[in-house]
């Protein structure tokens, strides 16, 4: 764990501040991903409703109603969603689902027929659509198409890209007797999708990249900032330290005032303790001083007897006055 208050409030303040943009991203990367299936699902609905509008069942077979004008709508209706395109990106059908024989088509406008008039399947990708139950709303799905099993797709990497993509599928199932089960298959590739995504992704690693250095410059220029009044809370506790000053004085934030206010009453009762020693040792200094005073009168006494003539009280008198001599420095 790191012991600087500076080092701490870079790291929690940065840290808190990426993991924020970096959820925001997701979220915004995430609605922005669903808003646009939610608008692709919306056309897929819309291309639905207004083909099935065109077309009628005759003769087991799935045709454009026959007025010209109805007909040239809906030609009209493919051209403009792309329908017919050879890439598959955007597709249109109506396949039986017992026989997975594709009953109309809006790339042929009508039953596909390949080389010898059957059935061309290999043209088309076929997906294994969950549900099969009657609606009148389309049912959603995105799925990777079902590989065929006659066609080797490993050979060419243009039809192997291919079956690789994700498509956005919308399935209306219907049935017509004898139990004949319809489903109409509206596609659309998720390639143009994928590549916005892709692309925000891009712009948000850089957009993260430039908010990270600047978010590091501002919290760095916060954090001297913020931890300026502790520095000179520091200086002005040296001052005292110093003798320079009897306390802390200058205003502070309110964080530090609780640590201001010990501080102050911490050197105030040292203070307090400090003049109490020193008045108990005035008054121990001054208790001795009159014993010590009486002690010197008498070995001033003994002098002026002559004492210190005879051996006997040499010792003693030369101990007594050395003695003496001590105390009233130490008092002194």
């Amino acid at each position: 764990m790191t012991r600087s208050l500076r080092s701490r409030q870079l790291i929690s303040g940065f840290g808190v501040i990426m993991v924020g943009i970096v959820m925001l991203g997701s979220m915004l990367h995430w609605f922005s991903y669903r808003y646009k299936i939610e608008e692709m699902q919306n056309e897929l609905t819309e291309i639905s409703y207004n083909i099935l509008g065109f077309l009628e069942f005759k003769d087991d077979e799935f045709i454009f109603v026959a007025e010209p004008d109805i007909k040239a709508k809906a030609l009209a209706l493919i051209e403009k969603y792309d329908l017919r395109n050879p890439e598959q990106e955007r597709f249109a059908y109506v396949i039986n689902t017992n026989t997975s024989e594709i009953i109309w088509s809006a790339t042929s406008v009508g039953r596909p027929t390949g080389e010898g008039g059957e059935n061309d399947a290999n043209h088309f990708l076929f997906f294994d659509i969950k549900t099969k139950k009657a609606s009148y709303k389309p049912t959603f799905q995105q799925s990777k198409p079902i590989r065929p099993v006659k066609l080797n797709v490993d050979d060419d990497p243009h039809i192997q890209q291919k079956y690789e993509q994700e498509y956005l599928i919308a399935a209306l199932n219907f049935f017509q007797p004898p139990h004949i089960n319809y489903q109409f298959v509206v596609g659309v590739t998720m390639a143009d999708i994928d590549k916005e995504m892709q692309d925000m992704r891009q712009k948000f690693a850089i957009l993260l990249f430039l908010s990270a250095v600047l978010v590091l410059i501002a919290q760095m220029a916060l954090s001297f900032w913020v931890v300026a009044p502790i520095k000179e809370f520091e200086d002005e506790v040296k001052s005292i330290e110093a003798g320079e000053h009897e306390s802390i004085v200058n205003p502070y934030p309110d964080e530090l005032v609780p640590v201001k206010n010990a501080i102050n009453g911490l050197l105030s009762y040292e203070k307090g303790q400090k003049q109490r020693y020193k008045d108990s040792l005035d008054d121990l200094a001054h208790s001795l001083k009159t014993p010590l005073a009486a002690i010197q009168n008498q070995l001033d006494q003994l002098r002026r007897d002559g004492m210190e003539q005879h051996s006997e009280w040499q010792p003693s008198m030369r101990v007594l006055t050395t003695q003496v001599d001590r105390m009233q420095e130490i008092i002194a």
